[in-house]
C-alpha cells in the first residue's frame, strides 16, 4: 500500500518533467492517453458478448452499433481540443 501511495506521489512530477516543466503539456499528455485508454476499453468491451459479461458494464448512451455501452463520440471532444 505505501509503494503505491509513493507511486501515485511520484507520478505528477514525472508527468511535469516528461514535459520539460511544462504542466500545461503534462495535463494535454494525460488527457489525450485517458481518452485512448477509455477508446480502447470501450472497443474491447464491443468485442465481449453479453452473455459472458452479464451485465457488468452499465448500460450508459447505445453506440451506434447497439451494445449499450458508452458512445465513442464522448470522447471526440476531447480531442477536438487538442488539434495536431
Amino acid at each position: 500500500m505505501t509503494n503505491d501511495i509513493e507511486c501515485l506521489e511520484e507520478a505528477p512530477d514525472q508527468a511535469i518533467s516528461a514535459c520539460d516543466g511544462d504542466v500545461r503539456a503534462a495535463v494535454k499528455a494525460l488527457v489525450i492517453a485517458n481518452a485512448s485508454l477509455e477508446s480502447e476499453l470501450a472497443k474491447a468491451r464491443s468485442l465481449l458478448s453479453f452473455g459472458y459479461i452479464r451485465g457488468r458494464f452499465s448500460r450508459g448512451k447505445a453506440n451506434p452499433a447497439g451494445s449499450g455501452l458508452r458512445s465513442p463520440e464522448v470522447f471526440t471532444g476531447v480531442q477536438s481540443l487538442f488539434p495536431d
